[in-house]
């Protein structure tokens, strides 16, 4: 995991945004799981009727019928198996799994990435993972805040930038003083459009 995160780093200092996120995305898991069962639970019974209707050449109902919960019964034991074997293999591969820190990481630098390619709604939406996880994380605010800027929203920027100066490791003088200054750009950013 740590490897992964290195290289995606390294993608993002090269600024090949895409690469970093497909990255993240694959740390964090997004966008696989469900979609190759429910593919096949939602549209192999549609199939399997339709085939049997073609190749009886009778459109009797009770005929597609049975082919149909035939085809139904069979995705539903390949939906069963492979939900076994997803739940096998994920007691395999906890060891590798990410850690919370890791997945806040990816959170926090796929709002950086969208945000550079200029997706600003999902670089809000990122940022807004992030934090969830922990907003006293340093730099978790700055990017959403320049994501609403740059949608235009100066007053959500300015608030999401007095939440960082509140709350982001306050315990930390540089980070706070580096989130104020953010913050006095944005209001005076703010103040001009007034």
């Amino acid at each position: 995991m740590d490897v992964q995160l290195k290289f995606a780093e390294a993608l993002q200092q090269m600024q090949d945004w895409e690469g970093a996120i497909e990255i993240y995305k694959k740390i964090l898991d997004l966008g696989s799981g469900l979609l190759v069962p429910l593919f096949a639970f939602l549209f192999l019974p549609m199939c399997l009727q339709a085939i049997a209707a073609l190749t009886t050449g009778d459109s009797n109902a009770h005929h597609v019928s049975k082919y149909a919960s035939k085809g139904l019964f069979t995705v539903g034991i390949f939906y069963t198996i492979c939900g076994c074997i997803r739940s096998w293999l994920r007691k395999q591969e906890k060891k590798h799994s990410s850690t919370i820190m890791q997945q806040r990481s990816c959170w926090n630098e796929l709002c950086r990435c969208y945000y550079k390619l200029g997706e600003y709604d999902r670089a809000i939406r990122a940022g807004s993972c992030a934090l969830e996880m922990n907003r006293h994380y340093v730099g978790v605010h700055k990017y959403v805040a320049l994501a609403h800027k740059a949608k235009g929203n100066l007053e959500e920027a300015q608030r999401t930038m007095n939440r960082a100066v509140l709350f982001e490791t306050p315990w930390d003088e540089d980070n706070r003083r580096t989130q104020t200054q953010l913050f006095r750009v944005m209001c005076a950013d703010l103040g001009k459009k007034n």
